[in-house]
Order: structure tokens, then sequence, then C-alpha cells
């Protein structure tokens, strides 16, 4: 496996066989040029989503595959590009999501290894949410 640090919490990461998994990707240019980390151009064939904040869940052409096609998007638990993915809510803040909302913790097997995405790392599981 490959692991290439994008910027922000944008990580790729690419499985022996080819297969490309992009999780949380941002949008250049995003917060009036504050995000200013290079436009993404990845074919991916799966995009992992924390949640819907533009510096964690744009997904556009610069992720397509040579068809123009873009990959499908996990936000819950599911299973797509041969992967299986779980997804556990997490609150966004420490003060029960009542700032910034919720996120998700993504965790899935990629060539043999456990990956986790931890979004902020705040862990704090949410009453009632299990995710799956």
């Amino acid at each position: 496996m490959r692991l290439t640090f994008n910027g922000h919490a944008c990580v790729t990461l690419e499985a022996s066989d080819g297969r490309v998994v992009v999780m949380d990707p941002y949008r250049s240019g995003a917060f009036g040029g504050k995000l200013s980390h290079a436009p993404l151009e990845i074919a991916a064939n799966v995009v992992t989503v924390t949640h819907y904040h533009v510096d964690h869940s744009h997904v556009g052409p610069e992720l397509a595959d040579a068809d123009g096609v873009l990959p499908p998007v996990i936000d819950k638990t599911g299973s797509a590009a041969g992967f299986d993915f779980l997804v556990r809510t997490t609150y966004h803040d420490r003060v029960g999501g009542t700032h910034m909302g919720l996120t998700g913790m993504v965790v899935f097997t990629i060539d043999g290894l456990r990956v986790a995405h931890l979004e902020r790392g705040l862990g704090q599981r949410c009453p009632g949410h299990q995710g799956a």
C-alpha cells in the first residue's frame, strides 16, 4: 500500500492491485483561499467522507476516472471498490456536536493493513449512533 498525504485531512491510499481510496478530499482555494493545498487530480476508485464540510467532502471531476465517472462516496458503513468500510459516528467538537455537528471515523482494510481515519480524532462516540 502506498499512502500519500495530500494536505489538510486528505490522504490517498493506493492498494498493491492499483485500487485508489481518497479520504476527505478538500476543495482547493476554499475559505477565501485559506485552504491553499494544490488541487487534487487523482482517479479514485472510492472516496470516503467523514463529514460534509467543503474541506472534507469535495468530490469533483478531478477525482473521476478517464471516462469522467465519479467514484462512489462512502459516508456510512458499506462496501465499494472491493473494500468494506465501517463508519462510526462521533462528535466533531468537544461540546456534543453543538458547534460543528457530527463526523465519522472510517475504518477499512487495505493490503492486509487495518486503516482508520479519525478526522480530528476526538473519538467521543455519539449515544445512539452505532454506525454499524
